[in-house]
């Protein structure tokens, strides 16, 4: 016997489950068969004593009404109630009289009416009247109910008995099998000493349950084989890693005074000159900065955890980050040169610092790659003086040299791709009202404002800039004369909506427009010129409004 008891394992007890189960179903549908066949026969038996009743009393019954014998006719009838089943009799003669016997039931499910005829010599087959017998089958189903609970009772027992022997059967087949391969496996380690599932040797396998075992087993095997195999190459492997490791520290410590000596030259070196120096190993970790580079960007040397380049540079913002990583790490994968790459980092203070990176791979004799020299130029300086140069300083948006600039570019980008371009003008209406009643820092303040909100309405590929006091001036690329229209009236609504505290209640700024599209064969100051006419016949029209061509409304406003 297997060192599990029968219901001690899991395979036993939910065989033994699913074995009741089915046996416990198919014991109660031939229990119900049976009773519903004993039901049937003995509703037949019912229906067979009515007829017996007629064959016995009904002879009887009619010569007690032919002698008017009252007292003997509840007798009789009275005694046809007392029969199984019979639940009310009622005679009725010729007469009109009836008597009656038992209770009418509501539900009845057999029925007996028969005529009382004499069967005397002297009046052959007189009728004195006739009786109705109503049956009913619930002392059958009270019958069956009980003979159902009392086989129910029996058959169960049989079945668990029956399942009990066939899971018996079923253990000795199989599952004390699998009971025994379950436990081999679990104890199984590929590490330790080998030991085959236990089976008769030289026995040739008679199913498959001992195929299974030779198969387990001969994988056992190979795995503790290969696991043996694969230690030992783990140990030679190991060995040789730590002889390969005391090789490298050896090496690095060499590379250590080195990169120090030459750390203390190329920091005399930088102070001489304006650019700053750094260096990468061969894997692309930083090794070296100057100082200037450290006390600025916070770059610290960790040469006990040396850091990479495009991990360890604090760069301002993530999506600036995101391309320049790519371009160095590009470079450091195929060894090539980094030229000029400009990089917004973060200074420690947590100000804007823009640098130029450059470095040059250098390599040994041998001609292994050893890492880069590089230098960083600081020109945060020059970003300054170009962003005063091209952006207006009080709105933030483009000032008038830059704005012609760009807009001439998209002219000729315009020409070249075949595409049309919008011009448009714009005017603040009663500026100078402003100014002089509210004072300049309110007008400045509506200034920058109604900048930043026009400059919301935009795409990213529209430009806008100011190119005067208040006034300003939108390049449009790819437009039509219905997007036009629809972004002019943006523009008047989203900029009469903006609310000043200065300013009364139900006051304020509204803007006058112009605007065309550049023709053919014409260039962009001829359309700006024409714009310029529109928003001039806008402020005379009552400002607040926007004035084009007009061959362009009807096609607006169709």
């Amino acid at each position: 016997m297997p060192s599990f008891t029968l219901l001690n394992s899991k395979l036993s007890k939910s065989l033994l489950a699913k074995i009741l189960l089915v046996s416990g179903l198919f014991t109660i549908l031939i229990v119900l068969i049976q009773l519903y066949s004993d039901f049937q026969n003995e509703k037949h038996n019912l229906k067979m004593q009515l007829y017996f009743i007629e064959k016995i009393h009904g002879g009887s019954l009619a010569l007690t009404l032919k002698d008017f014998n009252e007292p003997l006719i509840n007798e009789q009838i009275n005694a046809i109630t007392a029969y199984d089943g019979v639940e009310f009799v009622e005679i009725t003669k010729e007469t009109g009289e009836i008597y009656r016997a038992g209770r009418i039931p509501q539900h009845f499910e057999l029925s007996h009416n028969f005529p009382l005829i004499s069967a005397t010599s002297e009046e052959v087959n007189k009728k004195f009247g006739h009786l109705e017998i109503l049956a009913t089958t619930e002392a059958i189903k009270n019958k069956i109910k009980n003979k159902f609970f009392l086989i129910l009772s029996a058959q169960a027992i049989k079945t668990f008995v029956v399942s009990i022997f066939i899971l018996l059967f079923i253990h000795q087949l199989i599952v004390q099998h699998i009971i025994q391969i379950f436990s081999w496996l679990k104890s199984f380690r590929p590490e330790a000493a080998f030991k085959p599932i236990p089976y008769i040797p030289n026995k040739k396998p008679n199913n498959e349950i001992d195929e299974l075992k030779l198969s387990i087993s001969a994988m056992g095997k190979e795995a503790h084989e290969l696991t043996t195999s694969l230690e030992r190459l783990v140990e030679q492997r190991t060995a040789e890693l730590n002889k390969r490791n005391l090789e490298l520290e050896t090496t690095q410590q060499e590379l250590h005074k080195i990169l120090w000596k030459k750390e203390k030259m190329l920091e005399g070196v930088s102070d001489s000159i304006s650019d700053w120096l750094w260096e990468l190993d061969q894997f692309g970790n930083l090794v070296m900065v100057s100082k200037e580079f450290s006390q600025v960007t916070g770059l610290n040397i960790n040469k006990t955890n040396p850091q990479a380049l495009i991990k360890a540079l604090p760069f301002f913002s993530d999506e600036t980050a995101l391309k320049i990583k790519g371009i160095i790490k590009t470079a450091i994968d195929n060894k090539a040169s980094i030229e000029s790459v400009l990089c917004c980092l973060k200074s420690i203070e947590g100000e804007v610092v823009w640098l130029l990176l450059t470095a040059n791979p250098y390599f040994a004799k041998t001609g292994g790659f050893l890492g880069y020299h590089g230098s960083a130029k600081d020109i945060t300086q020059q970003k300054h003086l170009e962003k005063l140069a091209y952006i207006d300083g009080l709105t933030g948006i483009a000032n008038r040299l830059s704005f012609f600039y760009k807009a001439e570019k998209e002219y000729h980008r315009s020409k070249r791709l075949s595409y049309d371009v919008g011009v448009m003008m714009l005017d603040l209406d009663h500026f100078k009202l402003v100014n002089d009643t509210y004072g300049h820092a309110a007008g400045d303040e509506v200034l920058q404002k109604i900048s930043q909100v026009m400059a919301g309405c935009l795409r990213t590929e529209d430009s806008i800039g100011r190119i005067g006091g208040e006034e300003f001036s939108i390049v449009v690329p790819g437009a039509d004369k219905l997007g036009l229209h629809h972004l002019a009236s943006r523009l008047r609504d989203i900029v009469k909506s903006q609310e000043f505290s200065f300013l009364g209640k139900g006051k304020s700024i509204t803007i006058s427009m112009g605007y065309t599209m550049i023709k053919n064969n014409e260039g962009f100051k001829a359309a700006l010129q024409r714009a310029d006419e529109h928003l001039y016949k806008a402020k005379s029209n009552g400002r607040n409004c926007f004035v084009t061509e007009p061959e362009f409304v009807p096609n607006i406003a169709h």
